[in-house]
């Protein structure tokens, strides 16, 4: 809900999910559950998830992000 909808443009102050740039990716856990970002907002959910549900959400992020971009690529 804080990150807004599927790749579409929304006001928000939080990052679309659907559109994580690669360094994002590389530190995925560290923000996730090392609250890495926790100054910008980003809480760590540590507590509430662990190392195998981070790693499920960012595999289910990473195919979403491949699906809206193939998606893209066919509307060109």
């Amino acid at each position: 809900m804080c990150h807004g909808g599927r790749g579409e443009a929304q006001l928000s102050a939080y990052p679309d999910l659907h559109r994580l740039p690669a360094a994002t990716h590389a530190v995925f856990d560290s923000i996730v559950l090392g609250g890495k970002l926790a100054a910008s907002g980003m809480a760590s959910f540590a507590d509430l998830l662990t190392p195998a549900d981070v790693a499920a959400i960012h595999a289910y992020l990473v195919r979403e992000q491949r699906k809206l971009w193939q998606e893209e690529q066919g509307r060109q």
